[in-house]
């Protein structure tokens, strides 16, 4: 333990103790009270057994409570019911806001969350039957800023479980600091123990970057998560010295298991961590995967066993590539090819090797190539970077069942790749924000196809489009949300 870990561990000895003197003291105050008899004596027990391995003060003797005290029952003056709607309004799509996978929430969204939280914490600490009313919001996602920004906040969450057990049943998701610090990995798995009723779990790390091996204490958190189905792992882990060593078979096996029961995974952290912890193991049961390799070798080491995880994830019903160039078009067919019985969206932001040495696509129209391979097909996802070609859009005509969500970022191209200049490979002729009857043409099929089931659509904004296409779109009565430009 560093110096730094022991003045931290230290100061929250000293905060615990406060909270556990300040429970014995009610509980002197209320003698025939066998709830603040409990509090009192959980507090001392969590106290004593997290003292035995961390620099924390000697127990002392709570404050004596003032003779004259006399407890104040609280006579309310509105029916429980009248409560509850008030404080439902406060929580209205507060408990539900989070969406693990996908995207994160907008500034203001987190704000106002936060504004949420406090004025919920507020009401809890006003009296026993705010507290009841308001805990199931409180603690169904508690408040994962807080809980990462230091152990602070995470030992003071331990102890508000030890006493009220029954908080723990309520936690539904958790959000974890990835700590090397001794002994904290093992705490967190502590807390994940306590929860029943947990089912989503992330692991996120405010350094960003590691090269201590934490296989073991990983092992142990999934150990302790017998029902968590989405994982989401946001961790850099650097490939030195033996932090890839072989898995010892107790900790190989709680992989494994952990690995079996999950529905979905959420992947930011290094190419090597997903090769070597990740990849060995079956997934029957997942359905969404989102992949975000951060560091990228020249080899395409991952992109190479991408058909090999399409294996290993037979069932899976989302795929999300994000951020990266990381896969090979030709390894993302052959994906394709094994999930295509039960992919029903894909995101791909980049692709490698659409453009070849000679400023030719290696690969080109990649979205054509792919759709022949999924015939459930129902939300398709192209970034920025991933080129469009008018044949592209006869092929989602044609190809793909009936789109729900149809979203191309990237730049329509017009014919095939044309270099202009020998030290830029990557230039092409574009349509240059001019209407075309070739394109228009296109679109208009596209969204005749999809008119029925279409529900968002939305098309990168370089090129515009005339009247003909506006017109067609009145056939799609259940679009929702449209983006593209209008001529």
């Amino acid at each position: 333990m560093t110096p730094d870990e022991k003045d931290s561990r230290i100061e929250i000895g000293h905060s615990m103790l406060k909270l556990t003197n300040n429970l014995r003291t009610i509980a002197l105050q209320r003698p025939n009270d066998p709830e603040a008899q409990r509090r009192a004596q959980a507090a001392v027990d969590l106290y004593e057994q997290a003292a035995q391995s961390n620099p924390f003060p000697q127990i002392t003797q709570p404050r004596q409570p003032a003779k004259i005290h006399q407890p104040v029952n609280v006579v309310y003056s509105l029916p429980t019911e009248i409560y509850q709607a008030i404080i439902h309004c406060i929580v209205a799509n507060y408990s539900e806001d989070i969406y693990l996978g996908y995207g994160t929430m907008t500034e203001r969204r987190l704000h106002l969350r936060r504004e949420r939280a406090d004025t919920l914490a507020a009401l809890a600490c006003c009296c026993r039957l705010f507290q009841e009313l308001v805990e199931p919001y409180l603690y169904k996602h508690p408040r994962s800023e807080k809980l990462v920004a230091n152990s602070h906040s995470s030992w003071l969450f331990r102890f508000s479980l030890a006493i009220e057990p029954r908080r723990a049943d309520l936690v539904k998701s958790l959000t974890l600091q990835w700590d090397e610090g001794e002994g904290v990995m093992e705490y967190w798995a502590e807390i994940a123990h306590l929860c029943p009723n947990l089912n989503r779990l992330t692991i996120a790390d405010n350094n960003w970057e590691s090269s201590r091996p934490m296989d073991v204490q990983l092992g142990k958190l999934f150990a302790a998560c017998p029902n968590v189905t989405a994982f989401s792992f946001n961790c850099f882990i650097l490939p030195e010295g033996d932090v890839f060593n072989d898995l010892a078979a107790n900790t190989e096996q709680q992989f494994n298991t952990f690995a079996q029961q999950l529905k979905y995974l959420t992947l930011c952290t290094s190419e090597q961590w997903i090769l070597k912890r990740v990849l060995p193991y079956q997934f029957p049961n997942l359905k969404s995967l989102f992949l975000h390799c951060i560091d990228r070798s020249d080899d395409k080491v991952l992109s190479k066993k991408l058909p090999e995880l399409a294996i290993q994830c037979p069932s899976l019903e989302r795929l999300s590539v994000g951020d990266v160039q990381i896969f090979r078009v030709q390894h993302l067919l052959d994906a394709c090819k094994i999930w295509g019985p039960t992919l029903k969206a894909i995101y791909i932001d980049e692709i490698d090797d659409v453009f070849g040495p000679d400023g030719r696509g290696s690969c080109p129209n990649p979205i054509t190539r792919i759709l022949r391979h999924l015939p459930v097909l129902g939300e398709l996802h192209a970034g920025p970077s991933v080129p469009n070609y008018v044949c592209d859009l006869d092929a989602i005509a044609c190809y793909s069942p009936r789109l729900k969500v149809l979203n191309l970022d990237g730049t329509f191209q017009h014919g095939d790749f044309l270099p202009t200049d020998a030290n830029d490979k990557r230039k092409y002729r574009d349509f240059n924000m001019k209407p075309t009857p070739e394109l228009n043409g296109a679109m208009t099929r596209l969204i005749d196809a999809h008119a029925e089931t279409l529900h968002k659509l939305r098309i990168n904004n370089n090129y515009d489009v005339n009247t003909t296409v506006l017109n067609i779109l009145k056939k799609a009565k259940n679009l929702e949300d449209v983006q593209m430009p209008f001529f």
